[in-house]
């Protein structure tokens, strides 16, 4: 009980109003403002084939941003894809949003994510950056008895090297200091 007691005491107190003040061990005190708990956005921009297969272009943004960044999904409503749309949210979205923290932009996003994921079977996923450019994260090919021949299973005639990802995964590091990518050398 005593750990928890002094945990609390160097985590600092918390006001009413969001900000936390730390007393260091030399006396002095420090007021930390948490940052602003973002909320994000689903919206349909538009329609798109992919594979074939006709979808509704989704968006997953923070809400209150002009920029046409984020994320960028195609969601088919075909009900032949249905089981594997079904086993790609699985792996997609997140499984319980509930067990996550009680509030801020990391459950926010979570929900969004989840709403993302909800609208049917996803055919394409995109990031788009700031400066408009688009990176492709995931796009089914074709689906149906014959779409797992060899080919499907071979790497791209082009792959990345390690320094053309880590620039293209520059654009999707977030700039929060609690951020996942803290401490990775880059």
């Amino acid at each position: 009980m005593e750990q928890a007691d002094a945990a609390a005491k160097a985590a600092g107190e918390l006001r009413p109003d969001g900000t936390r003040v730390v007393r260091l061990s030399d006396g002095r005190e420090m007021l930390f403002t948490p940052p602003p708990v973002v909320t994000f956005q689903v919206i349909q921009v538009g329609t798109e084939e992919v594979g074939g297969r006709a979808g509704k272009v989704w968006r997953l943004s923070a809400v209150g941003d002009p920029r046409p960044n984020g994320l960028e999904a195609v969601m088919s409503s075909d009900p032949a894809l249905a089981q594997v749309g079904r086993l790609i949210r699985m792996h997609m979205a997140p499984a319980d949003v509930a067990a996550l923290e009680p509030e801020g932009t990391r459950r926010n996003l979570a929900k969004a994510a989840a709403e993302l994921f909800g609208k049917g079977t996803l055919l394409r996923l995109s990031v788009r950056g700031e400066a408009g450019q688009t990176l492709e994260l995931y796009r089914l090919q074709r689906f149906g008895p014959a779409s797992f021949r060899g080919a499907v299973l071979q790497l791209p005639a082009t792959v990345r090297d390690r320094k053309t990802l880590r620039d293209d995964l520059k654009v999707l590091t977030p700039v929060e200091d609690d951020s996942p990518m803290r401490g990775v050398q880059r």
